[in-house]
């Protein structure tokens, strides 16, 4: 559910006819999937039984 926020997000900012904010849709959605993702496999190795 959150990476579909922030792909939706990276969508939303970009403009065909505007391109100017394209590096910043790209690595602030990339950049914060990443990091959910080292999270939630962090904690999945910290809370395994």
């Amino acid at each position: 559910m959150l990476t579909a926020v922030a792909f939706g997000y990276e969508h939303a900012i970009v403009r065909p006819d505007d391109l100017s904010r394209v590096n910043r849709a790209f690595f602030t959605a990339n950049g914060f999937v990443g990091i959910a993702l080292f999270v939630f496999a962090l904690l999945d190795l910290v809370l395994r039984p």
